[in-house]
């Protein structure tokens, strides 16, 4: 006996004004809805002016003919008071609309559930934030919806690819990290460590600096482009002048250049030097770039990684070498 066919969503009805967590269950619904809801990932968004349906609609009545209600009407995604029913306490939109989908436990969605409920039951939102900036939005735009819902989308599916990237990140430097010690130590005794992973995954920064790897540098070249990044722990305050001078004196040395007078202070300062812009360095961040995502036309380096990972293993200082920091975790 074949299944009764499921009914197949065109519209998302919910209202003028709507909130961050209203938004946040809309997109998930277009993302991980159309199993339980076909055609709920291509469907129409239109806004009413109230929180109230049209005299004799329900939410399931609508339901049954292709409309799913958010944050109106009283259904099953709508957390709101009704003359029939109380609200839906320690639930927003957002996470009515996970707990149905079965998403409400995924690692990569709780945060941001836990932000949508805050946003809907608490106040003092710092002005900064994405919930704030889509309640200025709807201050300038109050008749413009979709324009606000449009935004918010390109955000969370920006937030989503980040935060799959980081996942897939976790993995790699599991299997393919080597972890090498800097010559400073920790006030424990325990030595600064160096993770060095060839990847092209940018996330791998913070996958090496959470609380679970905590260590204090990451070499990172990239596969692909051959160009190598170097990032430090900022909690282990590590310093990469020496790193910066022996790695400029080293390229020069590879180009055929004659730096036997050269003197290593010379070569130690912010940016790049004159005449070769394959290593940059960000003396705030203490980090040091053979090119990046913003300057992806730089130059790979002449010099082997592992004479890299060398020159960084004997010219970092680690600050921190007297201090009981711990890192904080950099998952989301």
């Amino acid at each position: 006996m074949s299944k009764p066919q499921k009914t197949r969503i065109h519209t998302i009805l919910t209202h003028f004004g709507f909130q961050f967590d209203e938004g946040l269950a809309m997109f998930l619904l277009t993302q991980f809805g159309e199993e339980k809801y076909p055609g709920v990932s291509n469907a129409e968004v239109v806004y009413l002016r109230t929180l109230r349906l049209h005299e004799g609609d329900t939410a399931e009545s609508l339901e049954a003919e292709g409309i799913l209600c958010v944050g109106v009407g009283g259904g099953k995604f709508d957390e709101h008071a009704t003359d029939d029913a109380p609200a839906k306490e320690g639930d927003c939109a957002a996470t009515l609309v996970a707990k149905h989908l079965g998403i409400a436990n995924d690692p990569a969605l709780r945060g941001l559930l836990a932000y949508a409920y805050h946003c809907d039951t608490e106040t003092g939102v710092s002005q900064y934030e994405i919930a704030a900036a889509m309640k200025a939005m709807q201050d300038l735009w109050p008749d413009e919806p979709q324009r606000i819902l449009d935004w918010l989308f390109a955000y969370l599916l920006a937030l989503r690819a980040d935060q799959r990237e980081y996942r897939l990140a976790i993995p790699i430097f599991d299997k393919e990290e080597e972890t090498i010690d800097v010559r400073a130590e920790w006030g424990d005794g325990n030595p600064c460590t160096m993770a060095t992973v060839i990847s092209s995954n940018t996330k791998l920064v913070r996958v090496a600096f959470s609380s679970k790897n905590r260590r204090s540098i990451l070499v990172q070249q990239n596969p692909k482009t051959g160009q190598v990044q170097i990032y430090t722990n900022k909690a282990h305050r590590v310093v990469l002048l020496a790193v910066a001078a022996a790695l400029r004196l080293e390229e020069a040395k590879c180009a055929g250049r004659d730096v036997s007078n050269e003197k290593p202070e010379d070569w130690e300062y912010e940016g790049t030097v004159r005449g070769d812009d394959r290593w940059f360095y960000f003396k705030k961040g203490e980090m040091l770039f053979n090119g990046s995502k913003t300057r992806p036309d730089v130059p790979p380096t002449r010099i082997p990684l592992e004479v890299i990972l060398e020159i960084v293993a004997q010219k970092a200082f680690c600050e921190a070498i007297f201090t009981d920091e711990v890192p904080e975790d950099a998952s989301l």
